[in-house]
């Protein structure tokens, strides 16, 4: 008799340890692929290159907007278009937000509402994004210095579209493209703040804009 509870409890444990395995995360050349926690494969433009991973842990909100917040861990993927003088005129961030197990994302992932350009739901693969599009002065704080100690420089201007989807309760994704826009006579424009009013865009700009949206799309294949 107790050998039969051996083997169930040793089949128990067997089992709990195969469920608590970490995903398999490929992020080699232009590939990220995730087996779990989301299961997903995302092919970008081969003039994009894996730059590194940063790990930040931090303090998120809970569902509803509530005024309590709870630990999370952000996995942010660096994919870049180098310049040979190592500028960096486009770039793909990739990132993994994990609250602890038992917690929940709002399914309204994208709650900054000011300045933007434009905002839609897309489907990337079979799965549907909510995607917004705005004008930042910088590609976030973490990834800008992340690249400076690497001696690249960023513009300081950028186009970003976002792409954010929750994929479980506790896990949520963002991808987001950017483009360098700070040669502002392109555009007819003096500085970065003149692409932060959507009715005061020129002709010149909403031309853009709707190409690069286009490129930003067709820049993010999910499988």
């Amino acid at each position: 008799m107790k050998k039969y509870i051996f083997v169930i409890i040793a089949i128990f444990v067997f089992t709990g340890c195969a469920t608590i395995e970490p995903p398999v995360i490929n992020t080699e050349g232009n590939t990220y692929y995730s087996s779990k926690t989301p299961s997903i494969h995302i092919e970008l433009p081969l003039e994009f290159e894996y730059l590194g991973t940063i790990e930040k842990d931090f303090r998120a909100q809970q569902l509803n907007y509530s005024e309590h917040s709870t630990k999370a861990k952000n996995t942010i993927n660096i994919y870049g278009s180098i310049t040979n003088n190592n500028y960096m005129k486009k770039l793909i961030v990739i990132s993994v937000l994990k609250l602890s197990s038992g917690k929940r994302w709002s399914p309204e992932t994208l709650i900054n509402h000011r300045k933007l350009l434009k905002s839609n739901i897309v489907k990337l693969g079979d799965r549907n994004f909510q995607y917004d599009i705005k004008a930042r002065k910088t590609t976030g704080i973490l990834v800008a210095q992340y690249l400076l100690d690497k001696g690249i420089t960023t513009p300081k201007c950028n186009m970003r579209m976002v792409f954010g989807r929750v994929f479980r309760d506790n896990i949520k994704m963002y991808i987001s493209y950017y483009e360098d826009v700070s040669n502002y006579n392109d555009f007819s424009v003096y500085s970065c703040e003149g692409w932060f009013e959507k009715e005061m865009l020129n002709d010149k700009q909403k031309e853009y804009l709707k190409e690069f949206e286009i490129r930003a799309h067709d820049s993010i294949k999910v499988q």
